[in-house]
């Protein structure tokens, strides 16, 4: 054997070495990006779990804060139920928009996510949520995206249905 074919076979060898490499890594990044949405679940169930904790421990005090109309009316106390519970919310609503930018929820959890926060912001149910979000919005305390979206979803819900 001469050293152009000991060469040939160094390179076949190197060739499929560097396939089954590629092959090794796409199966990694699958798992590495399963991994990441499984854990963008479980972000997301903690964030509920720490909204009905807060709504439940509170529910007399946001109760009676809901049912005042005029924001200016609200005293210190009712104030912070409120912003707590808004904070919440949006906090929840941009973490799953940025996730689902990235890729880490999928379209159909994303859209359930979405009407949940839309839900959040129905007059009958939260009458103070569309005041705080102007106040809020002009502060750039939230991405410009998400400010955005979130805009554009309001807008899409106030729209009466044909």
């Amino acid at each position: 054997m001469d050293w152009n074919a000991v060469g040939a076979i160094g390179e076949v060898g190197g060739a499929i070495g560097v396939i089954v490499t590629l092959i090794y890594l796409a199966g990694q990044l699958r798992q590495n990006t399963n991994a990441l949405k499984s854990a963008s679940y479980e972000n997301w169930n903690v964030q509920v779990a720490e909204w009905g904790h807060y709504t439940g421990q509170h529910a007399k005090e946001l109760a009676e804060a809901k049912a005042i109309k005029n924001h200016e009316e609200l005293t210190p106390e009712q104030r912070n139920y409120l912003v707590g519970e808004f904070q919440i919310v949006l906090s929840q609503g941009e973490c799953a928009f940025l996730k689902h930018r990235a890729g880490l929820l999928d379209d159909d959890v994303f859209e359930a996510r979405t009407q949940a926060l839309t839900g959040f912001f129905h007059e009958e149910l939260n009458p103070l949520a569309r005041q705080m979000w102007a106040g809020v919005a002009a502060t750039g305390s939230y991405t410009l995206d998400f400010a955005r979206f979130l805009d554009k979803q309001l807008q899409i819900a106030d729209t009466p249905a044909n």
